[in-house]
Order: C-alpha cells, then sequence, then structure tokens
C-alpha cells in the first residue's frame, strides 16, 4: 500500500505528466482536469511549478488509465494504451462480523406484560431504567409497546413532579422555622444568605433556594 509519493526525479515527472494527459484526454489540460475531477490549477501546478500528484491522483490515473502503478512510476508507458472499457475497481469485501449469527426474536407480548408489572410498581421508574429491564431499547419500546411505555414515561415524569413540590414545600417550612427561631431570640430577621448557611446540603440543592427564600421571607416578614 502506497504511504507516500513516488520517488521520481524532477527532470521525469513532467514529460511523465505530459504523457498522461496525451494518453488520457489526447493532450487536453482542461478535458482531462475535469473528467478526472482534478482542478486545473492542480494539474497546472504539476506542469510548470514542480508540483506533485498526491497519492490519491496516482491512484486515479492507474485505474482509470488501465496501467500498473509501477509501470507509471517507472515512466513505462512505450506502449500504454487506454481500456476500451471505463475500469471499475473491484475491492475485496471482508466477511462480516455477524456472519453466522441469529438476529434475536423477541416476544413482545411477553415484554409487554413486563412492562405492566412495572407500572404496578409502588416506585416508578423511567422509561429508560425499563429498557434496561426489559433488555430492550427505548426506541423499539415505543414502537412496539407504545402504549405501556408512553403510560411508565407518563408516571414517572409526575413522579418527579411530585417529588419536587414536597422538596419545594419542606424547603419552606425550614425556612419558617428558622426564621421563627431567630424572631424568638429577639433579632429582627434573618438574612437569606444566614438561612442557606443553616440549611442541610440536601436541601440547599432544591433548584432556585435563594428565590424561595427570599418569598417565605417576604410572606412571613412583612
Amino acid at each position: 500500500m502506497l504511504c507516500s509519493r513516488p520517488q521520481l526525479a524532477p527532470e521525469g515527472l513532467v514529460p511523465l505528466i505530459k504523457t498522461v494527459i496525451e494518453t488520457m484526454a489526447d493532450g487536453k489540460m482542461t478535458i482531462f482536469a475535469r473528467r478526472y475531477e482534478f482542478s486545473k490549477s492542480g494539474v497546472s501546478h504539476w506542469l510548470n511549478n514542480g508540483g506533485q500528484p498526491s497519492i490519491k491522483a496516482w491512484l486515479t490515473i492507474a485505474l482509470h488509465g488501465g496501467i500498473d502503478m509501477e509501470k507509471l512510476f517507472n515512466a513505462e508507458v512505450a506502449d500504454w494504451v487506454m481500456p476500451e472499457k471505463p475500469v471499475q475497481l473491484t475491492l475485496p469485501m471482508a466477511e462480516s462480523f455477524r456472519s453466522g449469527v441469529r438476529s434475536r426474536e423477541l416476544d413482545w407480548e411477553d415484554i409487554r406484560s413486563k412492562l405492566r408489572v412495572i407500572l404496578d410498581r409502588a416506585v416508578p421508574i423511567s422509561i429508560n431504567e425499563a429498557a434496561d429491564e426489559v433488555g430492550v431499547g427505548r426506541k423499539h419500546l415505543y414502537l412496539q409497546a407504545n402504549t405501556e411505555a408512553r403510560a411508565i414515561g407518563d408516571r414517572h415524569r409526575r413522579y418527579r413532579a411530585g417529588c419536587s413540590n414536597q422538596r419545594i414545600a419542606d424547603l419552606r417550612q425550614k425556612i419558617g422555622e428558622l426564621l421563627e427561631e431567630r424572631l424568638a431570640e429577639g433579632y429582627a430577621g434573618i438574612s437569606a444568605r444566614d438561612v442557606w448557611t443553616a440549611l442541610d446540603v440536601e436541601t440547599r440543592s432544591v433548584s432556585g433556594i435563594f428565590e424561595h427564600i427570599a418569598a417565605v421571607l417576604a410572606e412571613r416578614m412583612y
């Protein structure tokens, strides 16, 4: 396999490129470039400025010109004749790694039954967790067990929303208790920063915590 451009003497490259263009496009550089999808400026660079074709360009020339790469690099082109029919590159295809592997057949009635069992559980789980549990991708669940999949997803969303609302309620109660303790000690109030410092790590993780603190303080102090 080629890993670098062929090493050709500078005085041998331009005559070879001219022979290539003459053989493959009757000496017409523009037609040669367009026919084999080279840039016109690139071909001009090969001919006039010391440029060399890329490995891909050499392969294109050899393939469409029907000439062996070794002969091309050695400038053995005296008896070179273009093929009458366009050359097609044949690549050997590697055997698929799945060759001989039978596709898994899924029992969708059994899968739907398992999903309904999941729906009856006390604590909802997400559709991703359900998919992992039954061993089927989430996309396939929505395609083949849409009713059960949607029910699991909806139930989990409602559960998360309920948990979020409960956490907010617990937070507001704790803020109120902290404020009452501070007022009982004779203080005029409590700052949002002091409230936040007094809360445990879990409670601090409630989204928008300072907005909730400000709302409770406003309700209780004014």
